[in-house]
């Protein structure tokens, strides 16, 4: 069965697209959480970005995570990988063009994750990525980013600590809403369409399926350390139902 993410998460407009990523949050506009969040958190990943030469972005969405990596890091190579096509073309548009013509950043399919060499990858981005996942697809994708991420290799997760996932018995009324409430994206701008889009997704479709994705994470990786980020009102919002750690890899042999 296709992952009915994949549709959740296509819109036809940039800005659509930029309120799935990072969308409208308690008062907080989708134009002001790239403003501030973007930042702190990039920030706080200053270490592990400049110990490592090639990063995974898993879930790159419109690429706002990458964009600003490859800013501040140029010398940093990163993979997005994302399963929406329509959210790959929109990371062409918002991630500068000079970084794909320079062979700084390479975008690819979920399905197309097998491609991608194993032990290849320093560091794995998943900003806002796991809570969506279905509970029969993580074991699969935390396998597959086990795989690509070399022995000394990190994983980065910010995520909610519940779940965030799509009720398969309301696939076919959420598909009529969504063409009821298109006219959203063309004003998705502005934060009170911002807000319609996240009550339309929530209200109808996502659910917390019980699922501890810590737990579950823990079963393949290993938690290192919590990272923490810069104080501001809504970062302290946000980790009131986050978590922002580092895992390395599980090791094969009796740890």
């Amino acid at each position: 069965m296709k992952d009915p993410n994949e549709l959740i998460f296509t819109r036809s407009t940039l800005e659509a697209a930029m309120a799935t990523n990072c969308g409208y949050y308690h008062g907080h506009s989708v134009q002001e959480r790239f403003a501030v969040e973007t930042p702190i958190l990039i920030k706080a990943l200053d270490g592990l970005l400049r110990d490592c030469s090639i990063v995974m972005d898993y879930g790159i969405g419109v690429g706002r995570v990458t964009k600003a990596i490859l800013k501040q890091y140029p010398h940093l190579r990163v993979i997005g990988v994302d399963n929406s096509d329509r959210m790959l073309g929109f990371a062409r548009q918002y991630i500068p063009t000079e970084y794909f013509d320079e062979g700084q950043v390479e975008l690819y399919s979920t399905q197309d994750l097998k491609k991608i060499g194993s032990a290849s990858i320093d560091l794995i981005l998943a900003v806002y990525v796991l809570m969506h996942i279905s509970e029969r697809n993580l074991e699969t994708t935390f396998d597959e980013l086990s795989r690509v991420m070399n022995e000394q290799g990190k994983l980065y997760v910010f995520n909610q600590t519940g779940r965030s996932v799509p009720r398969e018995n309301r696939w076919g009324i959420y598909r009529g809403l969504r063409v009821l409430t298109g006219f959203l994206d063309e004003i998705s701008q502005y934060k009170q369409a911002q807000r319609m889009l996240l009550k339309v997704d929530n209200r109808t479709i996502f659910h917390n399926d019980g699922i501890d994705i810590q737990k579950e994470l823990e079963k393949k990786f290993r938690p290192l350390h919590d990272v923490p980020l810069d104080s501001h009102p809504l970062v302290e919002l946000l980790m009131r139902r986050h978590f922002s750690r580092v895992y390395a890899k599980r090791l094969k042999i009796s740890e």
